[in-house]
């Protein structure tokens, strides 16, 4: 990585970026093409990367035959030097130009650009609807002049050439000449300059006079020859180039010479050049391009692209065609718009899919609303229903509690009662009132007159009647609600013919049954204290065990 300081003369004339910036250039020589990255900063530039790949020299032969083989050798060249680029400085080769001087008189560029349109068929080849004509204007010795340096090539060896770099997909921001872009290599401040490109089969000169060139001249030299380091064809190609020189500008006298291009192929022809001719030969800039890294002179053309990038000069030459830029421009344009419908097609997709997502989610967050609802109307339901029992259970409860108030001692009176029915069902009550002073009335149906009797002496045995009395006793038929409760384990006796069970006389039973005793007996409740608290106990358990008053009885 080499830094390179920029002139005062450069400097004066640049307007660099006080932020790094960088720049590709690209130079497609007579057997290789070769790419450098350079990054500015302030007044100086430094060399950041660099790389070559060769070529056979027939591929100039045909260029449009050859456009897939350059972009290959172009490709290979910027990823072996880690470049990754998409916009490059490129320098077509001099030898494909025509380049011509003229004196214009003073005018406005608009004025200069038609001059030079009428000019540039004077030195043109071609028709003039053939070329790309580019210019580039610099003041002239004299007052009233203008110099104007007009370069122009085919239309289709433009094209040809641009389609390298398409089929790459980089985009050329300017397209310069070989030997113009050494103008701006970075040198002392000399009123005249000279510069030599050196590179295997092929020469160029390029004179510089105060930042402009004066005169620039490229050639094939060794076409015959097999032996690149023959300093014959070389010398020879030189002397015919510095005559022509002289030939346009005898005032001007060339004594020094700086050498760029293949270091290695014309180092070891220096010596020799430096015998035939009397001219000095020295690699170009020895202290900006130092001896440590000599491979910044195979680059110097990639390099001055670059500053002269970065120097932003008004009008620079630029070959790149008018049509060309307008179908670069339109094919930008027309990507723009692709990648905007692109981007507006993934929008509405995008949108498409929230909006699904959306619907999915709300009605997913509906069915799980009606069925919350759902859960939360059938909650409400089974809550009024228990409601319900709650206030039929409390009503139970305030019944009950008013009973136990206006009657404390119903429970014992029902548990004694219960406690003196025989337990071989002999006798069962019907009826039990409890009325005014604690008088207990018991009515009930018995097998025999002394079953009841034994009942009213249990009733008083129990302790919490007194003034117990029989008040009724008579017979009555057994049918009905009166008929006498069997317990289902016990066995029915079989019946005879005469229909009545088997051992039973039936003239003792008549029509309708067997005769009972219906009796009635009346006690006083004594006062219920500590003596007849072992009767009182959950209401619960004597009904339980006692089902027959509330079966087959009814209370009061």
């Amino acid at each position: 990585m080499i830094s390179i300081g920029l002139s005062k003369q450069n400097r004066s004339k640049s307007n660099l970026p006080a932020h790094s910036k960088r720049y590709v250039g690209v130079e497609f020589g007579v057997g290789a093409v070769k790419v450098a990255e350079v990054e500015f900063h302030g007044d100086t530039c430094r060399v950041i990367k660099h790389g070559a790949s060769p070529y056979p020299i027939s591929f100039w032969d045909d260029l449009p035959a050859h456009v897939d083989d350059f972009s290959q050798a172009l490709k290979t060249a910027m990823s072996g030097a880690g470049i990754s680029a998409n916009r490059v400085v490129v320098a077509i080769p001099r030898r494909l130009v025509t380049l011509k001087f003229a004196n214009l008189p003073k005018a406005s560029e608009e004025q200069i650009e038609g001059l030079v349109q009428f000019e540039a068929q004077q030195y043109i080849p071609f028709p003039i609807e053939e070329v790309v004509i580019s210019h580039q204007s610099f003041p002239s010795v004299k007052n009233d002049m203008t110099t104007v340096m007009i370069a122009a090539a085919r239309t289709q060896t433009v094209i040809d050439f641009l389609r390298i770099f398409d089929k790459v997909n980089i985009s050329v921001r300017r397209l310069s000449i070989s030997s113009l872009a050494l103008v701006d290599i970075p040198g002392q401040e000399e009123e005249h300059r000279a510069i030599l490109q050196l590179e295997p089969g092929e020469l160029g000169l390029t004179v510089i006079e105060n930042g402009n060139a004066i005169f620039t001249r490229s050639a094939i030299y060794h076409e015959q020859s097999n032996n690149d380091t023959d300093i014959g064809p070389i010398s020879d190609e030189l002397a015919r180039t510095l005559a022509a020189f002289q030939n346009e500008r005898r005032d001007v006298e060339i004594k020094e010479l700086s050498v760029c291009g293949e270091h290695r192929f014309y180092s070891v022809l220096l010596s020799q050049l430096n015998d035939i001719f009397s001219i000095a030969f020295k690699n170009l800039d020895g202290n900006l391009f130092p001896a440590a890294n000599p491979d910044t002179l195979d680059y110097a053309v990639c390099i001055g692209l670059c500053v002269g990038e970065a120097l932003r000069k008004s009008h620079p030459i630029n070959l790149i065609p008018p049509t060309h830029q307008d179908k670069r421009e339109l094919q930008k344009r027309k990507m723009n718009r692709t990648a905007l419908m692109a981007l507006g097609a993934i929008a509405v997709i995008a949108l498409v899919w929230l909006v699904t997502q959306f619907i999915s989610t709300e009605n997913a967050q509906r069915k799980e609303a009606v069925r919350w609802n759902l859960s939360l109307d059938q909650a409400n339901k089974r809550i009024k229903e228990l409601k319900e029992d709650n206030d039929i259970l409390q009503k139970m409860i305030t019944s009950l509690n008013s009973s136990a108030v206006s009657r404390p001692d119903m429970v014992s009176i029902i548990k004694a009662v219960g406690d003196a029915v025989p337990n071989h069902q002999t006798l069962y009550l019907t009826r039990l009132s409890y009325g005014a002073g604690g008088i207990i009335t018991l009515r009930g149906n018995a097998n025999t007159p002394l079953d009841a009797t034994k009942y009213a002496q249990s009733l008083e045995q129990c302790g919490l009647f007194s003034e117990i009395h029989i008040g009724y006793l008579g017979d009555s038929q057994n049918s009905g609600m009166n008929a006498p409760i069997v317990k289902k384990t016990t066995p029915l006796a079989p019946l005879g013919k005469s229909g009545t069970p088997v051992g039973q006389d039936p003239a003792l039973n008549g029509s309708s049954g067997p005769t009972q005793t219906n009796f009635l007996i009346t006690c006083q409740v004594r006062d219920v204290g500590s003596s007849t608290s072992r009767y009182v106990m959950d209401s619960k358990s004597v009904f339980v065990k006692h089902t027959l008053l509330t079966a087959k009885g009814n209370m009061e």
